[in-house]
């Protein structure tokens, strides 16, 4: 019969239950206060300080079902997942403790009656292991544990001894530790003992029984512990597979769901469950990692690991997602779809998954598109390592460093060497980020040496070297050392600090009572001093109400007194328990054992108190914004506040206005801060509590509360006791720390105030620039003059913003504003220079028009009110363009710093023989100057003397100026006919050039012309060489049909009976304009006629 894994697991826990056991929940996997685990790897871990001896257990038996995680250290299954049907990166161990209430006896028959009886697994298919011995050791076989099972019914042939590496368990290389009996489960029915403990997939572990009775001293030695333990773990994957008669976990409703929506999303051919060399193309392998990895992701998660922080997690996610994009062929978003499944199977007895959904999602799209573009980034390193069996093992992230040890191991193997260095190893580890796993894996597949050990030498020797590298570091280390074990020696006990945290507040004012001290010893340079009487020295007292430098926050400075003499305390620190007040003499003199009294700067430590109180409010206040954030670092200084954080998604002003908004409000509603002192092991169980990630804690915690449920933080700092004594939190910067990080700092109380007052005095200065920018004057020198004062002023308003403390919304508003401003105004001297020079242009172009002239030479004069202002000068191409609309030669010239520039333009049509290139090569080639195309620099001339020279040359050549003259006139004489002769609503003319105009070469201009007459639809045609033209524009709007200016001349054209040929092409706008030319073959007349009736029959149906 099916038993489903809830109903499993349940049975496991109701059993124990029954049995006097208490429930204790699974512990997160990421553990709390112990920094040799990245992941909880075992049921036994929450236990831990029970087993050590430091910790109280509240309950003499519990059972629970841990969460576990192994993916490195000494219980490292990664490789091994996907391979088999029974290894797995999570897994849950179902499991039971004795906290010296039972022992051997006990613990095997309640495992043996559960399996047999409430499980109902055959007895005979059943194996147990039990200690064997070991001499080394020193310890005899278990024959007890030999004896108990015998006891229950086992035969001899199903009770096996085995040695210490197998059936003897040590939580490390001293601790407690302890025989262990192992039950083993033979799916083939054949009594196979002989597979037992031969990693078998036909006999397989299914529950290890620990006795704790020994204690490994670190010299090695065993003693017998005073009390003893039982710690027994039973993984719930393989008791379903095995009660379900399934002989893969992955055949199991804990991983089917998963696998089924692998195949939904993929399309990809369904899951076979195939191992080994019947998996030939890999793909069922692939189904059972991405599926493993799923729920390791989906757990790791939801209990608060972050891949940035957690080498080990982002290893998983790049593992999966590699393996996803090459096996399924889908895009990196398969895990996101698969949390939902992990959820399915999992939410009822982890609800967090649920809850944490949305976050996890989040993290996962961000290393989704991390690990893209890493690998779109490693493509050029994998060129190296083509046709290398084992790249395809690498992770992304090691190709760099993978690249450069192929190119080092081919130098190696031309040199005879037959191992690869340590000091090389360790160079690629350290500069290009290969990991030590990466690093076997390549040296094993290119059959070359290498000595992880010995690389952890290396490793090691260039730590400690680094940290000893100068004298001046040398001499701190040997120092510390050598007053430690003064102090030591001398039998001094630890300072007490508990007066750290004594103050209390009166009204809105603060009181820190000074205390009396002795003096323990003073040291100068290290050495002892019975007294000292000037400069620089270290004391010691017996107690302390100065904070030292812990837990992010700033070291208090202050005095100390007595009548004899003071010392200022410039900075404090700890030396494993003693506190030192580093000082400078102020007064008199000191002398050790005298009493003293200690008193803190008051004032900087209400700053620090409200900085860090800050801290709180502002990690609460990220975490009601982001969707995903949590704490990297902190600083609490009395000037201002930093904070570290990780953040996965925008974070731009409008949140950090957000933030700061949440906070202020927090400190107007005036929330009580409490500090209150537990026990560790009480503190870690509670959930609201915050804490950092990995942080070790003493025995004996603080745990700070702000309002009633609204934050609660395991913290040693000191802390101000209603947030209304902050009074005002200001966020001045923001930075990136690299990718999904950023440092945020802040101020608080008068520092916060500053930064608002300063503010307000920003913004009124910017209004004030606002209004210059704004003005209107009535001559160019006013103009100028404004400028120049706005130009002072916003190089002042710039240098006040980074030297002035601000709220960074604030700031980033004024740097725009500021910036508009500066915009507005930067462009305006020249364009008000081109204004200057345009002007001068058109005086000249109108002279040279009325005296009938068909060339310019104009010398550009640049005002001396414009000298003031930098990178203003003549622009060439601008006055080029301005020029060339007026329909004539023109050379203009103008004088800098650096010479006289020139610049030549000759329109089609008004020289035979000159062209612009000619002109001013002809001009002022003999004055060695540089010339290229139509401009020219020269030096040393003056500009007088330039564009005479220019002048010379245009009247030397016979400009065409009858002609020019006679095309002006023509101009003026056909828009005066227009203007005389045009329609309300329409406007339709065959334009005929009189013989006066036509002998000189002037021709109508028909675009030109119709321009006269904007706003109404107009078709114009005349006759030149030979060929019938017109133009035509219809105005947008003009015409409720919506036709075009095509329209019109498809209509007019369509009424030609001579057989023509023509083409209608529009202009740039297609609507809007159009051009026609035809070529009459036989009666010009009749065909205008024809076409001239066409055109006015179109305007009188849609334009009249």
């Amino acid at each position: 019969m099916r038993m489903s894994s809830k109903h499993i697991r349940q049975k496991f826990l109701n059993y124990f239950i029954k049995n006097g056991h208490k429930v204790v929940p699974s512990s997160s996997v990421i553990p709390n206060d112990d920094s040799s685990l990245l992941f909880t790897n075992a049921g036994m871990n929450q236990f831990k300080n029970i087993f050590l001896g430091f910790s109280q257990e509240k309950y003499a038996q519990v059972v629970n079902s841990q969460k576990c995680i192994r993916v490195g250290g000494k219980h490292n299954d990664l490789s091994d997942v996907g391979k088999d049907g029974t290894h797995h990166t999570f897994f849950e161990m179902l499991g039971n403790w004795s906290f010296s209430s039972y022992f051997k006896t006990k613990a095997c028959s309640m495992a043996w009656e559960l399996l047999t009886q409430d499980y109902g697994i055959p007895a005979k298919s059943l194996f147990v292991t039990y200690f064997g011995g070991d001499a080394k050791l020193g310890i005899p076989p278990d024959l007890e544990c030999r004896d108990i099972w015998l006891s229950l019914g086992l035969p001899e042939s199903h009770i096996l001894p085995f040695d210490a590496k197998d059936n003897f368990w040590e939580m490390g290389l001293s601790g407690p530790c302890g025989p262990c009996t192992e039950i083993h489960f033979d799916r083939t029915g054949l009594k196979s003992s002989h597979l037992v403990n031969k990693d078998s997939q036909d006999v397989v572990e299914i529950w290890n029984l620990v006795f704790m009775e020994f204690n490994r001293k670190p010299n090695g030695e065993l003693e017998k512990l005073k009390g003893h333990y039982v710690d027994t773990g039973m993984g719930l994957e393989r008791l379903c597979a095995i009660l379900n008669g399934k002989r893969s976990n992955y055949d199991t409703d804990l991983f089917m769901p998963i696998i089924n929506e692998i195949q939904e999303v993929s399309k990809i051919q369904e899951y076979q469950g195939r191992f080994g060399l019947e998996d030939n193309n890999g793909l069922d392998t692939a189904y059972r990692i991405i599926a493993d990895h799923a729920r390791m992701i989906a757990i790791a998660s939801a209990d608060g690991a972050f891949p940035d922080e957690n080498y080990r997690l982002r290893h998983v996610i790049r593992r999966a997602l590699k393996i996803g994009s090459k096996a399924f062929k889908k895009d990196v978003t398969l895990l996101q779809h698969l949390m939902h499944p992990v959820i399915d199977t999992l939410g009822d007895v982890y609800p967090n998954l649920s809850s944490s959904l949305n976050r996890t999602q989040t993290i996962l799209q961000y290393e989704e598109e991390l690990f893209k573009k890493l690998e779109k980034e490693s493509k050029k390193y994998l060129q190296a390592l083509v046709g290398k069996p084992y790249a395809d093992r690498l992770a992304l992230e090691d190709l760099k460093g993978a690249a450069k040890l192929v190119e080092e191991i081919e130098k190696l193997r031309i040199k005879g060497v037959k191992s690869v260095p340590p000091t090389l190893v360790y160079q690629l580890n350290s500069d290009r980020g290969i990991s030590v796993t990466a690093i076997k894996t390549i040296c094993s597949g290119e059959e070359i040496g290498f000595n992880e050990d010995d690389f952890h030498v290396v490793s090691e020797k260039v730590k400690e070297n680094s940290k000893t590298a100068t004298v001046s570091g040398r001499l701190e280390r040997d120092s510390k050392f050598k007053v430690f074990n003064y102090l030591n020696k001398r039998g001094l006990k630890h300072t007490d600090m508990s007066s750290q945290h004594s103050y209390s507040k009166y009204d809105s004012d603060y009181e820190f009572p000074k205390i009396s001290a002795k003096v323990e010893t003073i040291l100068v340079d290290g050495e002892s001093k019975s007294r000292i009487i000037s400069g620089l020295f270290t004391i010691v007292l017996d107690k302390t109400n100065f904070y030292v430098e812990s837990g992010g926050q700033i070291f208090d400075t202050g005095c100390i007194y007595c009548e004899t003499g003071k010392a200022r305390v410039i900075s404090v620190s700890d030396l494993n328990g003693y506190i030192l007040h580093h000082c400078e003499m102020v007064e008199g003199f000191l002398e050790e054992g005298i009493s003293v009294v200690a008193s803190i700067d008051e004032s900087r430590r209400i700053k620090i108190m409200s900085n860090h109180t800050a801290t709180h409010l502002l990690n609460y206040a990220l975490e009601k914004c982001l969707n995903v954030t949590y704490q990297k670092s902190s600083f609490v200084g009395d000037e201002d506040l930093q904070f570290g954080f990780g953040v996965y998604s925008n974070f731009d002003l409008k949140t950090v206005e957000t933030v700061e908004a949440i906070v202020n409000d927090l400190i107007d509603k005036r929330l009580d801060v409490k500090r209150e002192v537990a026990l560790k092991s009480e503190a870690l169980e509670m959930a609201d509590v915050r804490t950092l990630p990995g942080a070790e804690y003493p025995d004996q915690v603080s745990i700070i509360k702000i309002g009633e449920n609204l934050s609660k933080e395991l913290c040693c700092g000191t802390h101000v006791l209603n947030t209304e004594d902050l009074i005002k939190f200001v966020i001045t910067d923001l930075r990136s720390l690299g990718s999904g990080a950023k440092l945020a700092r802040a101020v608080t109380r008068d520092q916060g105030l500053e930064a608002e007052a300063n503010a307000i005095y920003i913004d009124k200065n910017l209004k004030i620039l606002k209004s210059k920018v704004s003005n209107n004057f009535e001559t160019i020198e006013e103009m100028l003059s404004n400028l120049l004062v706005v130009q002072d002023d916003i190089a002042v308003l710039k240098n006040e913003l980074l030297n002035t403390k601000l709220s960074l919304v604030k700031r980033r508003h004024f740097e725009s504003e500021i910036d508009k401003c500066f915009r507005k105004v930067k462009g305006q001297p020249q364009t008000i220079l081109n204004s200057v020079l345009k002007a001068q242009i058109e005086e000249k172009a109108v002279a040279a028009r009325r005296n009938g002239l068909a060339f310019l030479v104009v010398s550009l004069e640049v005002p001396e009110a414009f000298r003031h202002f930098k990178r203003v000068e003549v622009r060439p191409d601008i006055v080029t363009k301005e020029m060339a609309k007026k329909d004539m030669a023109f050379a203009i010239c103008y004088a800098t710093s650096e010479g006289v520039f020139a610049r030549t333009f000759i329109p089609k049509g008004i020289s035979e023989t000159l062209t612009a290139e000619k002109w001013i090569q002809s001009a002022l080639r003999d004055l060695d100057a540089r010339i290229s195309g139509e401009t020219a620099h020269v030096r040393n001339i003056p500009l007088q003397e330039v564009e005479l020279r220019l002048k010379l040359i245009g009247e030397e050549d016979e400009f065409k100026a009858e002609k020019f003259k006679a095309q002006v006139e023509l101009d003026i004489y056909l828009a005066d006919q227009l203007q005389s002769e045009k329609k309300h609503s329409w406007y339709f003319s065959h334009i005929s050039c009189p013989e006066e105009f036509k002998k000189y070469g002037a021709k109508p201009h028909l675009r030109k012309l119709a321009q006269k007459a904007p706003h109404i639809p107009i078709l114009l045609t005349s006759f030149f060489d030979g060929s019938f033209v017109g133009y035509c524009r219809v105005p947008e709007g003009r015409c409720s049909e919506n036709v075009s200016a095509y329209d019109w001349l498809r209509a007019a054209a369509a009424s030609f009976e001579e057989p023509m040929e023509y083409e209608i092409r529009t202009g740039k706008d297609q609507k809007a304009e159009s051009h026609i030319i035809a070529s009459v073959a036989g009666d010009f007349a009749k065909a205008k006629s024809n076409f001239e009736s066409g055109a006015i029959n179109f305007a009188e149906k849609f334009f009249s």
